[in-house]
């Protein structure tokens, strides 16, 4: 019985059932489709029974959440999802049956879970790969109990839509604008500080950690404008593979051409028949998964949003560094990546970038817009650090990208171009993943160490460079898909983190058991024990797990080494990274 919310059942499970699983947990309710939700302290009309899965936001398919792409296309429960923009905000907590047995008394860590996805897809509170159950039984073995949350968001446009439309109709209503996902990621852990203290957490201490998406909200929530009170949201962050500059902050200038093309592709084409209607509610009235569909259609940005409240203004990836080791209640934060992010480009490069006739311009402008104009015009040099040929100068390329874009616009072929080989096609997805995620991941972590005589221990205006700890997670996935297989690809280490699939690899013909199975309760065990405020190891050097060398040399467990150690050792690209955030000189590609 919590003391606050009433009776609740939930499901046992774990070794010898020492887990309980409240499923599907509701910490909010929504009003309406494009409104804040609103926090639930009572489950008074509820019958207390959590123990079934529950609800996820309507999206577009996608065969790695829907089908178990990336671990051997069998998904793990539940077999079927329950799609509802309206009760997806819901939450799984997973707590250890002592500490619920305790009354309350217990006061273990919480650790609080945002699933990934782009902003566009997942379920995390109510799906088998990422369930917490073996994270928790783990800690538990350990002698190192702790309770999760793993929390839901809503995505897409549900989550993210905005226009002049929406501001004006939050202001008369007197509630914040848009970024209804972020909302929903807060009230989660306003929902916990309330109430987590009832099942046996300690609400003193909060580990936040996320995967893409889920470490892209966690970041705009540490750097955004307002202040949690009275207590923060969490000390702690494991921000794996994004931050808030992987998903930049937009304008509703911007975002009102998604909301327009929504509406054209859902209610109306003919703005003379809708004339005088309000869009707000029309869009309202449209069935769930035409809005999924039509707006998981590109172009739509469907990012947060400047509201001049949440967020003022947009952050660069040096805003995002400056104000996350300047957050006063930030205790310390881990941040890092896998060594091949840029598989998430892959698709992209099939689908538009192999069509491009040349693509220099479209990566010099993305260049500029991250890290400014004179990195820019050092495109030539990154290229070669990447095996990558300089096609032409930006204008030539600029005109070239432009030429090919009305080409394939109006479907007519000028010219037969062969396919890229193979190898050209990789080259330019770790060149994309170094640009959108390792150097994110690098300046973020080393941004203190960079700007340490802007701190003083003696400085009152309060600053202080936040801890940061660094890892590369570098196992390759063992399942046999193409898109997958053989690499350390964006999202692999949520396969290893959570264990779920931990019987599935050992049975795959060739793979070494005892290594899958050491890396995988490895990184449980770490994260186990940054959620005890460990430190994982010295700020100024960088954790490595699941590294294959080509001698063969596997690396079960943490490794620890300098950052140009590891370059050398495991050929990590840090020259070039450190050339696209500094203007470094001396690039070749390795060290």
């Amino acid at each position: 019985m919590h003391p606050e919310l009433g009776r609740m059942v939930g499901v046992e499970r774990g070794t010898g059932g020492r887990v309980v699983q409240f499923r599907a947990v509701p910490f909010a309710s929504v009003p309406a489709r494009f409104r804040q939700s609103v926090l639930v302290h009572s489950f008074a009309d509820s019958d207390g029974d959590f123990t079934r899965y529950g609800a996820i936001c309507p999206q577009v398919y996608n065969s790695n959440f829907q089908d178990g792409k990336a671990y051997g296309n069998v998904p793990l429960p539940p077999a079927r999802h329950i799609y509802d923009d309206l009760k997806c905000v819901n939450m799984t907590l997973t707590i250890p049956k002592i500490a619920l047995e305790l009354d309350g008394a217990a006061k273990i860590p919480i650790m609080v879970w945002l699933h990934g996805g782009g902003l566009k897809v997942g379920g995390g509170a109510n799906t088998g790969l990422e369930d917490c159950t073996r994270l928790v039984d783990t800690s538990i073995e350990m002698g190192r109990p702790i309770m999760t949350c793993a929390v839901q968001y809503r995505l897409g446009a549900f989550g993210f839509l905005s226009s002049r439309e929406l501001f004006a109709e939050a202001a008369a209503l007197k509630e914040p604008a848009s970024n209804f996902g972020v909302w929903d990621s807060i009230n989660g852990f306003e929902w916990i500080q309330q109430h987590g203290a009832g099942f046996g957490g300690d609400v003193d201490n909060v580990t936040a950690f996320g995967e893409s998406a889920g470490a892209i909200l966690l970041s705009y929530m540490i750097v955004c404008d307002i202040t949690p009170s009275p207590r923060p949201w969490f000390r702690r962050a494991i921000l794996q593979s994004g931050d808030a500059s992987t998903i930049s902050c937009t304008t509703v200038s911007e975002e009102q051409g998604a909301f327009d093309t929504l509406y054209r592709r859902t209610v109306s084409a003919w703005p003379f028949v809708t004339m005088g209607q309000n869009r707000v509610d029309a869009l309202r009235e449209v069935k769930a998964d035409a809005i999924a569909n039509a707006s998981g259609i590109s172009p739509m940005l469907l990012h947060p949003v400047v509201d001049g409240y949440l967020f003022k203004t947009a952050y660069s990836l040096e805003d995002v560094c400056r104000r996350t080791h300047e957050c006063a209640w930030l205790e310390s934060f881990m941040t890092g990546d896998c060594e091949f992010e840029g598989t998430v480009f892959l698709n992209l490069y099939d689908s538009v970038l192999e069509k491009v006739t040349n693509p220099n311009y479209v990566f010099a402008s993305q260049i500029s817009k991250m890290f400014g104009a004179a990195q820019a015009a050092r495109l030539p040099e990154f290229l070669r650090a990447y095996e990558l040929d300089v096609y032409a100068t930006l204008a030539v390329s600029k005109a070239a990208t432009y030429l090919s874009a009305l080409v394939l616009a109006a479907r007519k072929l000028v010219v037969t171009v062969l396919p890229a080989s193979a190898e050209h096609r990789l080259r330019v997805a770790h060149f994309l993943g170094a640009l959108f995620f390792h150097s994110h991941t690098y300046l973020l972590a080393r941004w203190g160490e960079q700007h340490a005589p802007d701190f003083s221990a003696d400085d009152d205006t309060g600053k202080h460079a936040t801890p940061a700890y660094y890892y590369h997670f570098d196992k390759r996935n063992p399942f046999g898909d193409e898109m997958y297989h053989g690499y350390s690809h964006h999202f692999v280490d949520v396969l290893y983190l959570f264990g779920n699939v931990d019987e599935r690899i050992a049975t795959l013909p060739g793979v070494d058991v005892q290594f899958e199975a050491a890396t995988s309760r490895s990184m449980a065990r770490k994260w186990i024990e940054y959620g005890y405020g460990e430190e994982p190891w010295p700020s100024a050097l960088v954790g490595v797990l699941g590294h294959e060398g080509v001698g063969g040399e596997r690396e079960g467990s943490w490794v620890v080494m300098s950052e140009d150690e590891d370059a050398r050792v495991h050929s990590r690209r840090l020259a070039a990274w450190r050339a696209i955030l500094f203007g470094a000189d001396g690039v070749d590609g390795t060290v």
